[in-house]
């Protein structure tokens, strides 16, 4: 389990650039930079979250469990660097929303007390249909940032999130059994 977590790290789908907290990302930005980070943040939160509710099952699957321990270690990091480019913006982070409004893949206080409430393949299971749900939504974030956004920094970013948010959902996919469906249209 230890060689198969030390592995996923070592291959983590962020780029070793994004996982250090920055200001490079001073300069031109616009209302949809400031918005698209300004919404990232508790989105990524949520799935630090998620995370831990799975990491604190004992009978995770160690797959599961390497994969829960990537995405919470990138996503960690990238809130660091997100909230250090609204900073350099001079966004004031205690006036910015706390929370992510629903939808984009935002799971409901329901899915996460299923989650805490889960068990075994269940929790692993269940834990993967949220994830590949909630990493779609913020694809579709990230295409709007994409879209519409000015800085440099944070367009890079959203593209780096597109890719890599879609390799961990087609890695996830292949831990689920046949048989489960998930929802693969979040709504923004």
């Amino acid at each position: 389990m230890a060689l198969a977590m030390g592995l996923n790290a070592c291959s983590s789908t962020a780029p070793q650039d994004r996982l250090v907290p920055s200001t490079r990302g001073a300069g031109i930005h616009n209302d949809a930079d400031v918005a698209f980070l300004q919404q990232m943040i508790p989105h990524h939160a949520q799935a630090v979250e998620l995370s831990d509710l799975l990491l604190t099952k004992p009978a995770a699957d160690p797959q599961v469990v390497a994969q829960a321990v990537s995405i919470r270690i990138a996503q960690a990091s990238e809130i660091d660097m997100m909230r250090g480019w609204l900073t350099t913006w001079g966004i004031d982070l205690a006036a910015m929303p706390q929370s992510h409004a629903p939808g984009c893949g935002m799971v409901s206080s329901a899915e996460l007390a299923a989650l805490n409430d889960a068990e075994g393949n269940a929790a692993d299971r269940l834990y993967l249909e949220l994830m590949i749900t909630h990493h779609e939504g913020a694809i579709a974030m990230a295409r709007t940032e994409a879209d519409s956004g000015q800085s440099s920094y944070a367009m890079d970013f959203a593209q780096g999130i597109m890719s890599s948010q879609q390799r961990e959902i087609d890695v996830m996919r292949t831990m689920l059994t046949p048989d489960i469906t998930v929802n693969t249209s979040p709504s923004c």
